[in-house]
């Protein structure tokens, strides 16, 4: 008779294998899965989505609105510095919550969905557009990254602008690529914020062209997404969260439940 158990698996591969540089990027290959997995699972992520631009549209007027900008005596418009603080903590100590709901979302599909991995019968289950706020219960680590992540870009900026731009801005580039796994390594592997930033930096380093491939080319199908007046986005922002899911599992692996089926002797 056959029977069937559950145990934790990690899918694709593995932080050791990533840490030794003994990984692929295929970039074609995971733009393809992408957009395959963009299909049939974009409707929690936009709708996520959707509700993440809301909330921030509303904080951002509300604060607009309590803390109006100044006049100042040349007769430019200056923002507050209440304005500024609040605006920096809905940036760094909010959105980067509902981010980190969409990338679990992403990291979900990635093995409950793909072929590669039907064989082992992922538990996993389905994506809801709730998920946006599932980190709001342990927030801390998602936020400190977050700001370790914005103080690092701020800092090659600041770089830039001060004499030496190509310097700077090769800087902020760098780090734009190699940042991007911070977040998923706090929430799937529960790093802490500065190790998930170093792991990050480290991984995505050995790599950079493949990884900037892949950033470049979302970051095309994002404007190319505006100019359709947001209608591309519908697939152009869940196909980012799902290629993150990608990215992370055919690097670090995915630990998650799948059920194996027995085949036992009844006596």
């Amino acid at each position: 008779m056959s029977s069937s158990h559950s145990e934790i698996k990690r899918l694709g591969g593995s932080p050791s294998v990533a840490l030794s540089n003994n990984f692929k990027i295929d970039t074609n290959a995971m733009l393809e899965e992408a957009w395959r997995l963009t299909k049939t699972t974009k409707a929690p992520i936009v709708t996520g989505a959707l509700i993440m631009f809301v909330i921030a549209l509303v904080c951002s007027q509300l604060i607009a609105g309590l803390f109006p900008p100044t006049e100042l005596p040349d007769g430019s418009i200056a923002p507050t510095p209440m304005y500024l603080f609040l605006f920096m903590v809905l940036q760094i100590g909010i959105m980067p919550i509902f981010m980190a709901g969409l990338f679990m979302m992403g990291l979900k599909n990635s093995v409950a969905l793909s072929d590669a991995f039907a064989r082992y019968k992922p538990i996993v289950p389905a994506n809801t557009p709730s998920m946006v706020f599932a980190l709001f219960r342990q927030p801390w680590p998602v936020i400190a990254t977050e700001a370790i992540r914005q103080a690092i870009l701020t800092a090659s900026l600041a770089i830039a602008f001060a004499g030496f731009g190509l310097i700077g801005f090769a800087m902020w580039i760098f780090f734009a690529v190699t940042l991007n796994l911070a977040i998923p390594l706090v929430i799937k592997d529960n790093l802490s914020p500065f190790k998930a930033i170093k792991v990050s930096v480290q991984v995505s380093a050995r790599k950079f062209f493949q990884f900037f491939i892949l950033y470049f080319v979302m970051l095309v199908l994002f404007f190319l997404g505006l100019l359709t007046l947001g209608i591309g986005l519908i697939w152009v922002v869940p196909m980012y969260f799902n290629l993150i899911g990608i990215v992370y599992r055919d690097v670090f692996g995915i630990e998650t439940p799948v059920e194996n089926d027995l085949d036992t002797v009844e006596l």
